[in-house]
């Protein structure tokens, strides 16, 4: 089912590799050594039901997972709030590279509209003598920031709810993005 919903043989052979190691609660490689391992009878259930929200109900992978990789970190989600993007993902990677290479220091940068907290908590991990101020005017999805804040171990990030600029107008920054 996965291999003609993807249209892929190999990407459907990494998908369903995720979804049984997220069933077990294993990583991918004690899976790959323990291949003869009996799944139980709730564990297939399970499993078969994420194919079926998968390929019936086209529900990201990342949903179904409860997170997604994001610059090193792993960034818990769910719906309805957005997945972080491979494609700001490698934007992030770029500015951080930019910034470590010019060896900027106690730089200020804001992220608007947070949503998980994915862009702020990437620069804070890699850029720790920066000051991060991230904003989102959605209370519960700050809250799924701040799970992912603590699950990082990151503390150079301030989350605010707030309407984009909304109470900085005084401050300034460094870089702001979005």
């Amino acid at each position: 089912q996965l291999s003609a919903y993807l249209g892929n043989e190999k990407s459907a052979r990494q998908e369903a590799r995720w979804l049984l190691c997220h069933v077990l609660s294993i990583k991918l490689p004690s899976l790959l050594a323990n291949l003869e391992q009996v799944i139980s009878e709730r564990d297939s259930e399970t499993y078969f039901s994420y194919i079926e929200d998968r390929v019936q109900k086209h529900k990201p992978l990342a949903y179904i997972l409860g997170s997604a990789p994001f610059c090193g970190l792993e960034i818990k989600v769910k719906e309805p709030f957005l997945i972080p993007r491979h494609e700001t993902e490698e934007l992030v990677w770029n500015l951080i590279t930019k910034l470590q290479d010019q060896r900027q220091e106690n730089l200020k940068i804001l992220d608007l509209c947070t949503g998980t907290g994915a862009i702020a908590l990437a620069f804070a991990a890699h850029l720790p003598s920066a000051q991060v101020v991230a904003t989102d005017i959605d209370r519960q999805v700050l809250q799924l920031a701040r799970e992912n804040q603590e699950a990082a171990g990151v503390s150079n990030v301030t989350f605010l709810h707030a309407n984009l600029f909304k109470g900085l107008e005084s401050q300034t920054f460094d870089l702001i993005i979005s």
